[in-house]
């Protein structure tokens, strides 16, 4: 019976908008996670409550009642679809996209009139549906769970002196039509996407008499943030306003073609390409980067038979790419602001992939060109976009790894290659072995772009090797990966050893109860341009090794409380300006998130990282400590507000400095980050 109540409740969902805010029940507050149907069954008087105006939810619901809602449903659903249908326009006389380019290109007399033909009068569209009927119109699924219900409850409608038998032939010539709209509307282009606006203010707490520098701080992503010389700077003094529109469109011409793109206008994309250059300096800069439009994704996707393979999916265009951590994938460039595009980890890459089934076997080919969206991190000498062999790190200059030293590290050349293509695929294939494992294995070959070939970075070719295992043992979801990387410039191979990395983690959930632990060991000589992790500001740590961990607690159901700790040694196998064994990195992280009410929520988190170093006294150590506001205003918008302090102790540790002047080792400053979305 309740399956049944709650059936009734989706099904009213889609007949009719919300038009009260007040609920109609005493006992039914407005934040009771079942208030929306519950009032909007009100609304529709499908439930009328009991005289003492009480909803008496707990009560058990009797068949008869039962029987009575399905029949008001019954009639709502034949008086807005029986007897006033709706229809898609007749567009048989209209022109195609086509044949108007071709006719622009003939004759352009027609330019500015308002319809095909010149003088026709506009056509009346009052009585069609529009695309928001569309979208909440009642669905063949829905239709389908009205006739088993209404089979399920004939006896008791019939006393209620339904006539069940034309009902049901009401219900079957519904179902018909619906079917004829809905492969109708899969045809039409969709138009969908968001906006987001941000703004950004810096503030720098420097104290020149106390030998804290007014200069500048770094930021939670590595990047510096200054101000004019002698000055310590506020938020207002170092705003930036940006902004991202997304226009995602899809079209089914039919069943077998599907078109998607994403088109992106705005300054967010610029900001982010900004690398270590106008985006680092945004203190000095107080400029805002240059309006751009985006082709972020635009790919066609069809089927076709192929011999010995058989049916292939193909997918030709610019195609959002992603394999794996430590594969192929990009690390957020910006932990201030969300963005559905590059929060992701996927790259835009212009190429073909290809996914078929062979023998049990789920397997993915593909091949492109990397970075026709420029963005991402830099160096003096190579441009922004994804890169192999990368780093970003503020406060670890002291720690030297793999990229600047050793092999990757030769006199005049950085120890990061850009990758300009890619060529590989990967296999899937779940294996029953006592239990059940999903095993993926990927192989990848990235290629370097100009500066490769010029000599800046110290190889040309990157070829990734790597497995993936996933299993469930014991109440444990158990994920094991590994990758190796192989660099050579030319021919002549420069790393095979000490390039690899193998990552272990198990996660267990009881109750409100989560809990994440792990191993992770990464090479010196890893360079596969992936993202596997974030250190404070140390992105994609390399000639690390140790433990990381991850819990969350929710204590009621509006307070949660979350921890997390990574804990790395050097690997010692970098030689000569690597990590030693004695060397330390150590994370700690502490939050609580407090849900206000329902739309609202807080939370306040601290992030601490202590580096140690062979030969040195005191830790250097940074600190991030935020505070977060949430408010969602409905599903599809959300304010987000974000208040971060930056202190940063080099303890006397030169070499951990991250200002010019080497007596500065203490730096102090902060972000406060603004965020409104809204999705369409």
């Amino acid at each position: 019976m309740k399956k049944a109540l709650l059936a009734t409740a989706a099904l009213a969902l889609t007949v009719a908008p919300v038009l009260a805010q007040d609920g109609p029940f005493k006992d039914v507050p407005n934040d009771h996670w079942a208030y929306q149907a519950i009032d909007k069954l009100a609304q529709l008087k499908i439930i009328l409550g009991d005289p003492d105006g009480l909803y008496k939810g707990k009560r058990t619901l009797t068949r008869y009642e039962m029987a009575v809602m399905l029949a008001r449903l019954l009639d709502i659903l034949d008086s807005r679809y029986v007897r006033q249908p709706l229809v898609l326009p007749d567009t048989s006389g209209f022109a195609t996209k086509a044949e108007l380019a071709t006719k622009a290109d003939k004759d352009h007399t027609h330019a500015g009139r308002g319809n095909v033909g010149g003088g026709q009068a506009p056509v009346d569209l009052s009585g069609y549906a529009t695309k928001g009927d569309i979208a909440g119109m009642v669905k063949k699924t829905d239709l389908d769970l009205i006739r088993k219900m209404v089979a399920e409850f004939q006896t008791e409608l019939t006393t209620l002196g339904v006539d069940v038998d034309a009902v049901k032939k009401r219900l079957k010539n519904l179902e018909d039509r619906v079917s004829n709209l809905e492969a109708e509307w899969k045809k039409r282009l969709k138009i969908g996407g968001g906006f987001n606006t941000y703004v950004r203010g810096n503030f720098r707490n420097g104290n020149a008499a106390a030998g804290i520098p007014v200069t500048g701080f770094r930021d939670k992503d590595g990047f510096t943030v200054t101000g004019g010389p002698g000055t310590s700077g506020g938020v207002l003094a170092d705003t930036r306003a940006l902004h991202d529109l997304d226009l995602n469109l899809k079209a089914t011409p039919n069943e077998n073609v599907t078109f998607e793109a994403n088109l992106t206008v705005g300054n967010y994309l610029p900001y982010l390409g900004g690398g270590m250059g106008v985006r680092s300096d945004r203190g000095a800069a107080k400029v805002n980067q240059d309006q751009a439009t985006t082709l972020w994704s635009a790919h066609m996707s069809t089927s076709t038979r192929l011999p010995i393979i058989g049916s292939t999916g193909v997918t030709v265009g610019r195609i959002p790419t992603m394999f794996g951590d430590y594969t192929f994938k990009t690390p957020d460039q910006d932990s201030y602001f969300t963005n559905q595009k590059t929060d992701m980890g996927t790259v835009p890459t212009d190429g073909l992939r290809s996914n078929f089934r062979l023998h049990g076997i789920n397997v993915t080919a593909q091949a492109g060109k990397v970075n026709p969206v420029s963005y991402g991190p830099a160096s003096a000498n190579l441009s922004p976009g994804v890169m192999a062999g990368a780093f970003r790190g503020g406060y670890v200059g002291g720690l030297t790894r793999a990229n600047t030293v050793g092999a990757f590290g030769q006199a005049g050349r950085v120890g990061a290659m850009g990758v300009n293509q890619f060529a590989g695929g990967s296999a899937n294939v779940n294996v029953n072995f006592l239990t059940k494992f999903n095993v993926n294995a990927t192989y990848l070959t990235f290629g370097g772009g100009p500066q490769a070939a010029a000599g800046a970075a110290n190889f040309d070719t990157v070829n990734v090797l790597a497995a993936d295992v996933s299993t469930r043992l014991l109440g444990l979801n158990i994920v094991g990966k590994y990758a190796k990387s192989n660099t050579q410039i030319g021919s002549k191979k420069v790393t095979t050893k000490n390039n690899e990395a193998m990552d272990v983690n198990a996660q267990v959930g009881k109750g409100n109860f989560m809990l994440t632990g792990g191993y992770r060991n990464v090479g010196p000589f890893f360079g596969a341009p992936g993202a596997w992790a974030r250190v404070g500001s140390f992105q994609n740590p390399t000639d690390i090794k140790g433990g990381y961990g991850k819990v969350s607690y929710n204590l009621s159901n509006r307070i949660e409380l979350m921890g997390s700790a990574q804990n790395y040694t050097g690997t010692g196998k970098a030689g000569l300006g690597g990590l030693a064994t004695t060397n330390k990195i150590e994370n700690l992280g502490l939050g609580v998130k407090w849900q206000v009410t329902g739309p609202s929520s807080v939370e306040v988190s601290t992030e601490s990282t202590d580096y140690t170093r062979t030969g040195t006294a005191g830790k250097p150590r940074e600190m991030f400590t935020n505070i977060g506001y949430r408010f969602d205003f409905n599903p599809a918008s959300t304010f987000r507000l974000l208040y971060q302090v930056a202190d940063y102790n080099g303890r006397s540790n030169v070499a951990f400095n991250g200002s010019a002047a080497a007596t500065e080792n203490v730096q102090k400053g902060g972000v406060v980050a603004g965020q409104f979305s809204v999705r369409f």
